[in-house]
């Protein structure tokens, strides 16, 4: 269940570890059941949903999972079953990030946090630093987990290294998950890795 003041897809996004450039909010916010594979904790986003123009495997953390598997099945207006998971009313899914990040400000100024002034691209810096200085996650894993093609991936070294980093993905998404949940929840949670189940062909 997401928290009060916030959207499910604006949980998904954050526990997943999808965060904040705006052809990811747009990926997240307009995701399709048929790139959902729940039995294998799995989105696969097309090239062209992309930014990058490759497809792109989101191994699902526990809580992401869990919200996903929660959502109703929508309707358009005439009763016909919509392929978004996210929004109403719109054929492109969930748009309302601003007033979503508006109400989720109105409930931190409530708790007197002393956060102000951030964006939503902070969720995307606070997931590749803990990732990197918290749980000691490779680089070259984080920069699979944002979809980046640089370093280890870039030039000539793309073209020989085709690793997905699956598994590891996955248990340094798990692992963030958790983290995202105690900040929720007040409570430590133990990470749980689901295996990864093979792509049908």
């Amino acid at each position: 269940m997401a928290p009060a003041g916030t959207s499910p897809a604006t949980t998904s996004w954050a526990s997943s570890g999808e965060s904040s450039r705006p052809a990811t909010l747009t990926a997240i916010g307009s995701l399709r059941r048929s790139e959902v594979d729940l039995d294998a904790a799995t989105i696969t986003l097309p090239p062209a949903r992309t930014k990058n123009r490759r497809e792109h495997i989101i191994p699902l953390s526990q809580p992401a999972l869990a919200l996903l598997a929660a959502q109703p099945r929508r309707t358009s207006p005439d009763g016909t079953p919509r392929d978004h998971v996210f929004g109403n009313g719109s054929e492109r899914g969930f748009q309302g990030w601003s007033k979503s990040k508006a109400e989720l400000d109105a409930r931190i100024a409530q708790m007197d946090r002393g956060v102000k002034d951030w964006v939503l691209h902070d969720f995307r810096r606070a997931l590749s630093t803990a990732l990197h200085d918290r749980f000691e996650v490779a680089p070259h894993v984080v920069e699979a987990i944002l979809g980046h093609i640089s370093g280890h991936k870039a030039g000539v070294a793309g073209v020989y290294n085709k690793a997905a980093y699956l598994d590891e993905r996955r248990r340094a998404l798990e692992r963030w998950g958790a983290h995202v949940m105690e900040l929720a929840e007040g409570a430590p949670r133990k990470a749980k890795v689901v295996q990864l189940r093979r792509r049908r062909k």
